[in-house]
């Protein structure tokens, strides 16, 4: 933000005072100056008003640092943060971040854990004088090919390509698992096991060799049930499993909807993959979503 790399076009807000107090002066030291004033300030003062940043590819996002307006006092005493990968669908981050005390002292929070996303919104919730910010990010961008959802929220894969090792009954079946499911009658929001122990598994088939680069998910929507910890096999030929760095063990989720994401490195090129629940909490219960793209590079298998 500060340094300019991130163009003005990529910054949007719910709304602005004018078009002086616009979403790109929300850079983090940026001073009044031609007419434009010292941050981005909002044209209402409400809880429904956010700054959101493009970062033009998927980041890895570990700090935030927030100032409040250089040349009047108001800043923003509290905000949220929310995410997205693809624009439209945004999660909420599990924290309130406290904010600002004047309009000058730079404020650092850390991210733990890191978010994994595109879109980054604040959501300021309380402000002294007026909603006006000015922002930063700090980590790393991921590198490589662009990469996108490979189709358990949207549909794509369909239910006949999910399989688990047991089911709770027919309504927590595998199909369930999809990423931002929710409860639908008597089908639940999520797939649950029968089984509570580590020989528990659901798997995808994605039909032709994929290159998979992230892990996101989810606990059961509509009970307090999910996997803590996990880990990954994969296959050809969905015979033979093989585990993703010697039973690499990751952290999963600590409530049922927050979206927690995992990269994989390297990534994974192969046709199925399997999660292995490890550890969970009330049950197991999860639902997910793989990342990636059609690998047409035959290469061998990574892991």
């Amino acid at each position: 933000m500060q340094s300019g790399k991130i163009p003005n076009g990529a910054i949007r807000a719910s709304s602005k005072w004018d078009r002086n107090h616009g979403p790109e002066r929300a850079r983090l030291h940026i001073r009044k100056g031609r007419g434009k004033i010292g941050a981005w300030s909002a044209r209402q003062n409400n809880r429904r008003q956010w700054l959101q940043i493009d970062l033009r590819r998927v980041s890895r996002i570990t700090m935030i640092a927030t100032q409040g307006r250089q040349d009047l006092d108001q800043w923003v005493e509290a905000y949220k943060l929310s995410y997205s990968l693809n624009g439209r669908r945004f999660m909420w981050y599990r924290k309130v971040f406290a904010g600002n005390y004047d309009r000058h002292t730079v404020v650092v929070r850390r991210l733990r854990p890191p978010i994994l996303a595109r879109y980054i919104r604040f959501y300021p919730l309380s402000w002294h004088g007026h909603i006006s910010m000015r922002v930063e990010l700090y980590g790393k961008r991921l590198t490589g090919r662009p990469f996108s959802p490979l189709g358990m929220e949207n549909g794509f894969i369909p239910n006949n390509a999910i399989r688990a090792s047991s089911k709770w009954d027919r309504n927590h079946g595998p199909e369930n698992a999809r990423l931002n499911r929710r409860r639908r009658g008597r089908k639940t929001g999520a797939w649950s096991s029968r089984g509570l122990n580590r020989n528990q598994w659901i798997q995808i088939d994605l039909r032709r060799t994929t290159l998979i680069k992230m892990i996101s998910t989810q606990g059961r929507q509509d009970h307090s049930q999910w996997v803590t910890s996990y880990s990954v096999e994969y296959s050809q030929d969905g015979k033979v499993f093989r585990p993703y760095k010697r039973n690499k063990i990751f952290a999963g989720n600590f409530d049922r909807n927050t979206i927690i994401t995992r990269s994989l490195r390297p990534a994974i090129r192969s046709r199925y993959i399997r999660i292995k629940p490890y550890t969970w909490v009330g049950h197991i219960s999860l639902r997910f979503e793989l990342y990636g793209k059609i690998d047409t590079s035959g290469t061998a298998l990574s892991g």
